[in-house]
């Protein structure tokens, strides 16, 4: 299986305006993670199509009820792929 380079690339957490609402924060956390989140949840799964779907759960998830921490720190980025390994772990079995 080929993966692009682009990726692989590890992406910055955005800095978020001060305007900015936390939904807000947490959308820009989600697109600078989305390739990532999706490559973690093919390396479990083995399918394209799932992997796609456990990215999307875990963002509607994150949605639903955001954990209580800053979208920008490092612990949000920990929460987001600890839920797409869980959810890629229920979707294989």
């Amino acid at each position: 299986m080929d993966i692009p380079a682009k990726l692989l690339e590890r992406q910055a957490l955005p800095t978020a305006s001060k305007d900015w609402t936390e939904s807000q924060r947490w959308v820009a956390v989600m697109v600078a993670k989305a390739s990532q989140a999706w490559l973690l949840a093919l390396r479990i799964t083995g399918s394209h199509a799932v992997a796609e779907e456990v990215v999307q759960d875990a963002f509607a998830k994150l949605l639903e009820s955001p954990p209580p921490v800053d979208p920008g720190s490092d612990a949000a980025r920990a929460w987001l792929f600890r839920i797409v390994r869980c959810l890629a772990i229920d979707a294989r079995r």
